[in-house]
């Protein structure tokens, strides 16, 4: 019902007064590993629209083959509920495509801040369709500046917990940047577990 409600008045919004030259807007939202698509195409009819590509499940590496259920409180499968709600009601066609990404949050987040970005240049009536795939692969690919320079930042992660008997240290190091066997390492104080 919220996807109904959004989309009813951003129909008002986009519809409204004089026709902008743009129909067709593109946004690529980068977020940490992930990165996802969203283009938006506006009806010349004001017609109900669709939700015509919808690639972001699974959500996350893990659960293998399923990726998270949840992100939050929040159920991950009323994210592809709400954009076609969206979609529908606004008259506008919404394709949103995960391009890459292994962390559910981020995935959903990217998904959103792509949606808006785009719809704000539907409305400003900015072109955002000049790129070629291979322009697209050098400034978003897993080669490009932008994906190595966020896997740089080497992010890091400790949680202790301690009772009577044990004591738990986790500690995570995401740099991303290395591959193969090597790119993950455990340490667990335990061999059988380690392997």
């Amino acid at each position: 019902q919220v996807g109904a409600a959004l989309g009813s008045q951003l129909k008002e919004l986009i519809y409204k007064g004089e026709e902008s030259n743009s129909r067709i807007s593109r946004f690529c939202c980068p977020l940490d590993e992930a990165l996802v698509e969203c283009v938006l195409t506006k009806s010349s009819s004001n017609n109900e629209g669709r939700l015509i590509k919808f690639t972001l499940p699974p959500y996350g590496k893990y659960p293998a083959n399923k990726g998270r259920s949840k992100i939050g409180t929040m159920k991950t499968q009323f994210v592809e509920t709400f954009f076609t709600n969206v979609a529908q009601s606004s008259g506008m066609d919404i394709s949103l495509v995960k391009v890459r990404g292994e962390n559910g949050h981020h995935v959903v987040e990217s998904a959103f801040k792509a949606f808006s970005r785009a719809l704000r240049n539907l409305i400003d009536g900015t072109d955002t369709n000049n790129y070629t795939s291979d322009e697209f692969e050098k400034m978003w690919g897993e080669k490009s500046v932008s994906y190595t320079a966020g896997l740089e930042l080497c992010r890091e992660g400790k949680l202790e917990r301690s009772t009577k008997e044990t004591s738990i240290l986790v500690h995570v190091l995401m740099n991303g940047l290395l591959k193969g066997s090597d790119s993950v390492q455990v340490d667990t104080g335990i061999k059988t577990m380690d392997e």
